[in-house]
Parts: structure tokens; sequence; C-alpha cells
């Protein structure tokens, strides 16, 4: 009867940790999905040259940045940079994985 009574209770602590688990990695997926949308005319298309400092190694680099009608700016790839035009109405989409732009 012991060892009925042990292994129940080893089940019941199996399923508490299952659900608590559960609970854990569905809030890791939602908390990698978070989405940012943004909605405007592109008013001033940009670069800019960065200086990186790592243990006095200097390097620079080039960002590519826009401006929205509403004041936003966000960085870009050089890809999406060149893909659009000052003053085309988009959409702009930021996840943890990346931008995504949707002209309009």
């Amino acid at each position: 009867m012991k060892k009925w009574m042990e292994s129940g209770l080893y089940i019941q602590v199996a399923a508490v940790m299952l659900v608590v688990y559960y609970g854990f990695i569905s809030g890791l997926v939602a908390a990698e999905t978070k989405i940012a949308e943004f909605e405007g005319k592109i008013e001033e298309k940009y670069r800019q040259t960065a200086v990186d400092n790592y243990l006095s190694n200097f390097s620079t680099h080039e960002e590519y940045w826009i401006r929205l009608d509403n004041g936003k700016s966000f960085e870009l790839t050089a890809s999406l940079y060149e893909s659009i035009n000052r003053g085309e109405k988009v959409k702009l989409v930021q996840m943890n994985a990346g931008t995504m732009i949707f002209k309009q």
C-alpha cells in the first residue's frame, strides 16, 4: 500500500511541475513575440557614422535611419533603407527578430 501512495504522490508532483513548466515556457514564447507597429509618412532619411569602442579598439560603421512624420526615428538595415523613398507612406513592424516595412 505504501508503494501505491508514493507512486501516486510522484505522479501528482510530476503533474504540478508539468503545469508550472508549461506556464513558464509559454510566457517566454509570448515575450519573444513582442510586436510594435508604427505608421506614417517618411519625413527624412539619413545615414550616420557611429564609432565603436571595444577595449580601446576603435572602429566605425554606418547606421541607416528614417524619421516618420510623427517624430519617431528608427534604425534600419541597409537593404530596407535603400528600398524606401522619402515621402512614402509606410507601416513599420518591429519584432525581436527584426523589422519589416509595408508600403501603403
